[in-house]
């Protein structure tokens, strides 16, 4: 199960991999890494959710069925009361799906625009301590005495 599912999440992957090496300058500017990354999870999540209820389009019905059936035998007709609730939750359950949905598609455009801001806070952080350590080591060691040394402080400053 776990094999089939990382192999159908690599080939999602890499269909929207090549959908999107095979992008028009003008899509590119307007598409942000994340939000190619974002949705190549999202399609991969989907197919896997999907082949995993997969088997309940046949399966669903017929338990319903064999369980009324049996249901029947032992209660009678108060059978149909349940069934009756049953069939109420159906739009119910819709309305919840529905909610569920703008919530996650709500969601997946605050994810979309937090790699570029995660890399450019990570680079900030990495070249303000870089900074920092060299002037530190600077104030330490004294300048350097070989050329190799003081090109790589020029370099730096």
């Amino acid at each position: 199960m776990v094999v089939n599912t990382l192999f159908y999440r690599g080939n999602v992957a890499m269909m929207r991999l090549l959908q999107a090496l095979t992008m028009s300058n003008e899509a590119r500017k307007t598409t942000t890494v994340g939000e190619i990354v974002n949705l190549m999870s999202v399609d991969a999540q989907r197919l896997q959710d999907a082949t995993g209820y997969l088997w309940m389009v046949w399966s669903a019905p017929l338990q319903i069925c064999i369980a009324v059936a049996m249901l029947w035998n032992l209660l009678g007709a108060s059978v149909l009361a349940g069934l009756t609730v049953m069939v109420l939750i159906i739009p119910i359950n819709g309305v919840i799906a529905t909610i569920s949905r703008k919530l996650q598609v709500s969601s997946t455009v605050v994810v979309d625009h937090l790699p570029s801001s995660f890399i450019n806070t990570v680079t900030a952080i990495s070249s303000g301590a870089a900074f920092m350590l060299t002037n530190k080591i600077l104030v330490i060691n004294g300048p350097p005495t070989h050329s190799v040394g003081a090109r790589l402080v020029t370099n730096g400053r």
